[in-house]
């Protein structure tokens, strides 16, 4: 019997060498069971990426074009509507996969039908694919339940243990397409859209595994979305929105752990120190005093009350 197919689905905006890396990364896998297409978002005229995934002359690479430009919450969830199998990945165009990500996460899916994802470890990589790291991945990696061994988050314990910190880096998840039931990725965040999404599936009674195997290289460079909207601080400000929001629709699920864990945004609160701090050691007096500012707001009880979502 053979094992599910996955299939990898892509969300492109730009840089099309990091995403030539992706697919060859897609097509590198020890497993023969999947099919990848490639969403391209740019808008840009010309056919480069089409030109480029053709010149890896395998059938089971497809491309699609957007008339027009969606943006990543309407891109990725148009990854979930064109998907053709049951075991979906949504990687992201900068990224790469271990040649036995695709075996190792179809293997736990069978060993967890009931899961809605499963996600894996993973190595990070710089601008130039080199292994990387910082302060925050190595404070991830403290966050996880488990190095090596596979757990489920599941319900308030689980929804507490994200909000705590999130150790899932989002490309990593498989998702079980049979499980999310017309459940899309909200289009009203731009940072926090995935944890988001996973804290709903928690909510509507869902399981997470995560498995130890460290089959997915995620790329940390400062044109990434996340990289520019941590330097503009726009993602500090949506994390607390949403922790807000969090707070008080777990209050109203009776999860009282969670809605306190929301509530405090001790997570949001130490990253914040850590940017002042990494502003003030370089010399930037502005931003040493936005990242202050904005911790001050979050400390005293204050900030951005208006992001109810």
């Amino acid at each position: 019997m053979k094992p599910p197919e996955l299939h990898f689905l892509i969300p492109f905006y730009s840089n099309v060498p990091y995403l030539k890396e992706a697919v060859a990364s897609v097509v590198a896998q020890s497993s023969s069971h999947w099919r990848l297409t490639v969403i391209d978002d740019s808008g840009a005229p010309g056919n480069e990426v089409e030109t480029m995934l053709g010149a890896f002359r395998d059938p089971r690479i497809k491309y699609l074009k957007n008339p027009r430009n969606l943006g990543i919450a309407s891109n990725w969830n148009r990854c979930l509507a064109v998907a053709e199998t049951d075991l979906i990945n949504i990687l992201h165009a900068d990224d790469r996969l271990d040649p036995e990500f695709a075996a190792r996460n179809v293997a736990a899916s069978l060993r967890y039908p009931e899961a809605a994802a499963i996600f894996c470890r993973v190595r990070i990589i710089g601008h130039d694919g080199r292994p990387s790291w910082s302060v925050g991945d190595l404070y991830k990696q403290f966050l996880r339940p488990s190095s090596d061994q596979e757990f489920q988050l599941v319900g308030e314990a689980g929804v507490t243990a994200l909000l705590r910190g999130d150790f899932i880096f989002c490309p990593s998840l498989v998702y079980r397409r049979s499980k999310l039931r017309g459940e899309a990725f909200d289009a009203s965040w731009s940072q926090v859209l995935d944890l988001e999404f996973l804290c709903r599936l928690l909510l509507l009674g869902h399981s997470l595994v995560g498995i130890p195997d460290q089959v997915f290289e995620y790329r940390r460079h400062a044109a990434s979305q996340t990289g520019l909207l941590t330097e503009t601080r726009r993602r500090f400000s949506e994390e607390s929105k949403l922790y807000q929001h969090l707070a008080q629709v777990l209050a109203a699920r009776g999860w009282r752990l969670a809605a306190a864990t929301a509530a405090r945004q001790r997570i949001i609160k130490l990253h914040l120190i850590f940017q002042a701090l990494k502003a003030l050691l370089g010399g930037r007096w502005r931003g040493f005093g936005a990242y202050w500012t904005m911790f001050s707001r979050l400390g005293s009880g204050g900030g951005d009350h208006g992001g109810q979502h």
